[in-house]
């Protein structure tokens, strides 16, 4: 599980933008000394918490709106003045994508509160690899938060798969070009390959430990 941890920190880090390595992640999470920005490594840290805090309560907490805002605050702290604050705008865009984002904190909080039910309701009639992988999709497609939210999305993933019995999510962040255009797909024409991708990432990520 260590080295799972490890590549979660690793991989939804690096696809957000952070420049470090394999080694960075390894030397900050034992405090010691990188040549990483002081933003990157708060980046780093909060997402070894955030996981730390879904491992912690995975067992006896379902996916709800306090676990998302909760998990938000964790790996914002120190980042955004907005943690665990759902926030729309006229003129957000997610770069790169057609994609038209909820304009109001009513509608985001709907959309939320639905896709919340969804994973409640079909918690025990949904495989926990595809649920997983429909909670990711429509939570980044809602896109709640000002900032973080695919990694939010990554390890609320990571909390069903625990419920599950399956190991956290992670995947090769070399191939997060083409977790990009898997997720433009879907938006324009069908979640399916998306799903795949997804599930085929995590397989190979397992079998490479």
């Amino acid at each position: 599980m260590d080295n799972l941890i490890k590549l979660h920190i690793y991989s939804s880090t690096v696809t957000e933008g952070n420049t470090a390595s394999n080694e960075d992640v390894e030397r900050i999470i034992h405090d010691l000394p990188t040549d990483l920005t002081p933003k990157e490594i708060i980046e780093i840290k909060n997402t070894k918490d955030a996981l730390d805090h879904i491992l912690e309560v995975y067992k006896d907490t379902d996916v709800n709106l306090d676990l998302i805002k909760t998990t938000h605050q964790i790996l914002m702290r120190g980042l955004i003045k907005e943690a665990e604050i759902f926030y729309a705008s006229a003129t957000k865009r997610i770069i790169g994508s057609k994609l038209k984002l909820p304009s109001t904190n009513n509608e985001v909080e709907y959309l939320m509160r639905s896709l919340v039910n969804y994973c409640q309701l079909n918690k025990d009639h949904i495989h926990p690899l595809i649920l997983g992988s429909i909670f990711h999709f429509l939570f980044v497609s809602i896109h709640p938060f000002k900032d973080g939210n695919g990694r939010v999305a990554r390890l609320i993933h990571s909390h069903i798969l625990l419920q599950g019995g399956y190991p956290i999510f992670a995947f090769d962040p070399d191939r997060k070009y083409d977790y990009f255009n898997y997720l433009e797909k879907g938006r324009e024409f069908d979640i399916s390959d998306f799903i795949l991708f997804i599930v085929e990432e995590h397989k190979n990520v397992l079998l490479a430990q």
